[in-house]
């Protein structure tokens, strides 16, 4: 609470949408320390909610699944995989995806 780490998260995982995912007027807004959150933003001239869950220090990935389907028709997705207490993020194709996932043997969270 009070650190905006949605607000930032998003305005990055904006940076490497290729594109998809475009948010603007970004707003975080928390109930208590221990949520519920609320984060809601502009997209494609929609104002957008989304909830991520209480992690206690840790971001809430799920929430690209919500993302995820608000940016379905780009051919883009969110790509995570967990390394421990690590998380990477990424975009691509279902095409980049399934080759990543043959090639190099990296199972995607979601």
């Amino acid at each position: 609470m009070g650190n905006e780490v949605y607000v930032e998260t998003l305005k990055r995982w904006s940076e490497i949408s290729r594109g998809a995912f475009m948010p603007t007027d970004i707003r975080e807004e928390w109930g208590s320390m221990e949520g519920p959150v609320t984060v809601s933003f502009m997209l494609n001239g929609e104002k957008r909610t989304i909830h991520p869950l209480y992690q206690n220090d840790f971001i809430d990935v799920g929430i690209v699944q919500e993302l995820n389907a608000l940016i379905a028709d780009s051919g883009y997705q969110f790509a995570v995989v967990h390394l421990d207490q690590t998380v990477f993020v990424t975009v691509l194709t279902a095409k980049e995806r399934e080759g990543i996932e043959k090639d190099r043997f990296i199972e995607f969270e979601f």
